[in-house]
């Protein structure tokens, strides 16, 4: 259960949490209160922080609780959205709580948890649906996956619902290659975390053997198959900065640089395709490509300005970028700009 917390210290972090954000460029967040986990977020806090003026980035929140009646994604405006409804399928790798189709390779006696029985899944997902919920399903292993598609084929069958965007697959970590043309079928977005990599090479080399390596992390197989696929750093587990993401996207080695030339090197990305993780694709899964993620004429004026040339830099030294300034909005969030007004 969720203790309770002193709003006014809910308020202060938020508002350091957000001021650091925008010192790494970012305009935009999509968050879960997830508060059967112990992680709420107060709404409340970011209403009153945009109310008055002092919000320094867009907030697109998710909850694992069933909303009230009367709410459908994409309720709000441009500073404070709800996004959806988010649904925990199984736990981690390194707990070894993901769901796998086959046992641990260092605990064969485990192949991991599944949180949800199917029927009780099922009516889950096709309440959410009718209601107009986007859904978010975290899903780690590939058990977990084939219970997401499954459950996403039923509510596919039932027709859009109420409101109706792609719902979206978090984590995504195994994935079987009889599992990539289903999953695309279902038009889902794929949200992943390159900044899990450098930390977990030699764990997941662990847990799941040499034998299924070729499916872990499949990044470029997801971006070659046409998926819309967004990168994230699933804060607070890495830490929120961005280039970490694009960094362990494009080289796929730990902190040392090893193994050369990357884990899995043929799922390493190019930079352009590791940026678009990061700037092209959050929206889109939002519905609201038609308006963010792009310098385009009309779109909102949400910049990040660089102080060097990203394709010039040597690859390795891409986590360390630290952005010149940040703009949200045609205003300055972090950073000094000339000629722009600050937020």
């Amino acid at each position: 259960m969720e203790r309770d917390r002193d709003p006014k210290e809910c308020r202060r972090a938020l508002e350091e949490a957000c001021l650091e954000f925008a010192s790494y460029g970012i305009t935009s967040v999509h968050t879960c209160s997830a508060g059967s986990y112990g992680l709420g977020d107060d709404l409340a806090a970011y209403q009153e922080m945009r109310l008055e003026g002092a919000l320094p980035l867009r907030v697109v929140f998710y909850t694992d609780d069933m909303p009230p009646a009367g709410f459908l994604s994409g309720l709000g405006d441009d500073w404070v959205r709800f996004g959806g409804f988010k649904l925990f399928l199984d736990g981690s790798l390194g707990g070894r709580t993901a769901a796998l189709s086959r046992p641990y390779a260092d605990a064969p006696t485990t192949s991991g948890i599944l949180n949800h029985e199917d029927h009780a899944l099922m009516a889950t997902m096709e309440e959410a649906h009718r209601r107009g919920f986007q859904m978010e399903i975290h899903a780690i292993g590939d058990a977990a996956l084939d219970q997401a598609i499954e459950g996403l084929r039923r509510i596919k069958s039932l027709g859009p619902g109420r409101f109706s965007r792609p719902h979206r697959v978090n984590h995504v970590m195994i994935c079987r290659p009889d599992q990539v043309e289903p999953l695309r079928e279902l038009g889902v977005v794929v949200d992943v975390q390159p900044a899990f990599v450098p930390g977990e090479i030699t764990m997941a080399t662990s847990r799941l053997g040499e034998d299924r390596l070729a499916w872990a992390y499949p990044w470029k197989t997801f971006v070659d198959a046409g998926f819309v696929v967004t990168g994230s750093s699933d804060c607070p587990v890495e830490v929120p900065s961005p280039w970490r993401g694009i960094w362990g996207a494009v080289c796929r080695t730990d902190d040392e640089g090893r193994p050369a030339g990357g884990w899995t090197p043929e799922q390493r990305l190019s930079l352009d395709e590791a940026l678009t993780l990061f700037t092209v694709n959050p929206p889109l899964a939002v519905g609201e490509g038609g308006r963010r993620g792009r310098l385009t004429p009309g779109f909102l004026a949400d910049v990040v300005v660089c102080g060097e040339d990203l394709f010039a830099l040597p690859q390795e030294r891409l986590r360390h970028v630290i952005p010149r300034a940040t703009v949200v909005g045609g205003k300055v969030s972090s950073g000094e700009l000339e000629g722009v007004e600050r937020l």
